[in-house]
């Protein structure tokens, strides 16, 4: 009886391994959130993010912003377009842990 608990345990472990992996391959990109900042006037929440080795001012899209902790994300891009004269509008849409999404559009650019 026991090994078949043990057995299920292992197999549930497993399974969820392949579910985070399947995750991570539709969202391959790495954000690391180094600020997190909230504007309730305005009801805005700006991140301060590194994207390779890039780092970029990113504006929440939604309803009611929230606070974000800092840390590594993953995400994917959702929208990009090059517009004329060298600007572009991209938008990335992060998973967080509890497998929920945001959106967020790019704000800003910075050495």
């Amino acid at each position: 009886m026991k090994s078949v608990i043990l057995y299920c345990f292992f197999l549930s472990a497993s399974l969820g391994g392949d579910a985070q992996k399947g995750a991570a391959k539709d969202y391959p990109i790495k954000v690391h959130v180094s600020s997190s900042e909230l504007y309730s006037y305005a009801d805005l929440q700006v991140l301060r993010v590194v994207i390779d080795g890039k780092k970029y001012q990113l504006i929440g899209l939604g309803s009611k912003p929230w606070a974000l902790r800092i840390g590594d994300y993953q995400a994917r891009i959702i929208v990009d377009r090059a517009i004329p004269a060298g600007q572009y509008e991209r938008r990335y849409e992060i998973i967080f842990p509890d497998e929920k999404t945001a959106q967020y559009e790019v704000g800003g650019e910075s050495e």
